[in-house]
């Protein structure tokens, strides 16, 4: 099992983060994570370093060190060409982008809501959440192996997205 994509949908503060964070302590290997912010809120870098003046300049910076490598660039890259830059691992988690063709869950803890149920195969609910007329699968937040047996099964390779978004430009 290489390069399978599972994604991630919910509200705000629905504890999407939280999860990921557990299940990428918990699988192991190598995980890459996309989070898409669509409002823009992340904060990449820090103020006033010389990789941040030289962003804030107007140039594209790759902050290369021996612990880690950071490429900030200006502009959106389209999600398929982030995909193709990525190497070998064993799971890629795309955090939000709840309409991209792909398996994923939506965290709804305290209470079902009904926009996502048309794009997830999976809702993570808390105690106590009604789940009576939900058809897709209804895991429990606190049972981690069952959401990481559902992940495996369910996830999509990375190649077979590519062909999918591909067909989608078309």
């Amino acid at each position: 099992m290489h390069n399978l994509i599972y994604g991630f949908s919910g509200k705000s503060n629905s504890g999407k983060t939280t999860l990921i964070v557990r299940l990428v302590r918990s699988i192991g290997g190598r995980i890459v994570v996309i989070k898409h912010d669509p409002k823009g809120k992340a904060h990449i870098d820090c103020e006033g370093k010389d990789s941040d003046l030289f962003f804030r300049a107007g140039a594209d910076v790759a902050l290369l060190s021996p612990k880690e490598t950071t490429l900030r660039l200006h502009g959106a890259l389209n999600l398929a060409r982030v995909l193709q830059n990525i190497g070998e691992c064993d799971f890629i988690f795309v955090e939000g982008l709840r309409h991209l063709p792909i398996p994923k869950l939506a965290m709804m803890r305290e209470e079902i809501d009904p926009d996502y149920l048309g794009f997830v195969d999976a809702i993570v609910v808390g105690d106590g959440v009604d789940c009576s007329g939900v058809d897709v699968a209804v895991l429990h937040i606190d049972c981690l192996d069952s959401i990481i047996a559902h992940i495996k099964t369910h996830a999509l390779d990375k190649e077979s997205l590519l062909q999918k978004l591909k067909e989608a430009e078309c």
